[in-house]
């Protein structure tokens, strides 16, 4: 037996409309998820791109030195570092987007999918106008030693080292700062479970006397 719209509850017909509207093609979530599938393979080929242009200009600066080759391994430990420090950019660009698009986000200036694309952009930017003295005050840093023989274990031990330190890092950066904000929560409720006990003594001594 089939129920009509008509003599359903109002819970239920407030359902069925917020779920339509949802799926609805003019919804913010369903343009959203629209332009994800678009982009997906864009994002793809211009990884793969990417990637092949690094691995040509290594080539290309190897077969320059005119040196022969006479062990691979190094080259498997530079292309395994060029992986970490994709890994690295994946987490500092959740952790730096995330704070980028958050206002526009949360007053609706821009749908979360322009958001994002607007801020790799902007970041592309930088990156491409950005003039390293950061990274060159780093590179001050280090042991004069260890980057004269950057080629030698000791080279790779160091690269290795800063390239997860920084990884590290980034995780273990919100987890604390995190804890700073639920701290006064879990206060809260520690103090409203005092008050319950409290309360649950007084009522026992009041019953008993």
């Amino acid at each position: 037996m089939q129920i009509s719209i008509r003599h359903q509850p109002p819970e239920v017909h407030h359902e069925r409309k917020q779920s339509l509207l949802l799926i609805s093609p003019r919804s913010p979530r369903f343009q959203t998820a629209k332009i994800a599938v678009s982009v997906k393979p864009l994002f793809f080929i211009l990884l793969v791109a990417g990637l092949a242009f690094a691995g040509l200009n290594l080539v290309s600066d190897v077969e320059e030195t005119n040196m022969p080759v006479t062990s691979y391994l190094p080259f498997f430990l530079l292309g395994l570092a060029l992986l970490i420090a994709l890994g690295f950019e994946f987490v500092n660009g959740f952790h730096d987007t995330a704070n980028a698009v958050a206002t526009v986000i949360y007053t609706h200036s821009l749908t979360p999918g322009v958001a994002v694309v607007w801020s790799g952009f902007c970041n592309f930017l930088g990156v491409l106008l950005s003039s390293g003295v950061v990274a060159f005050g780093i590179i001050s840093l280090l042991p004069v030693e260890l980057i004269l023989q950057a080629s030698s274990g000791s080279g790779f031990a160091m690269v290795y080292a800063l390239l997860f330190s920084a990884i590290i890092w980034k995780p273990g950066h919100l987890v604390f700062r995190a804890a700073v904000v639920v701290v006064p929560y879990a206060d809260r409720l520690d103090h409203r479970r005092r008050r319950c006990q409290c309360d649950a003594a007084r009522t026992q001594r009041s019953e008993r006397g």
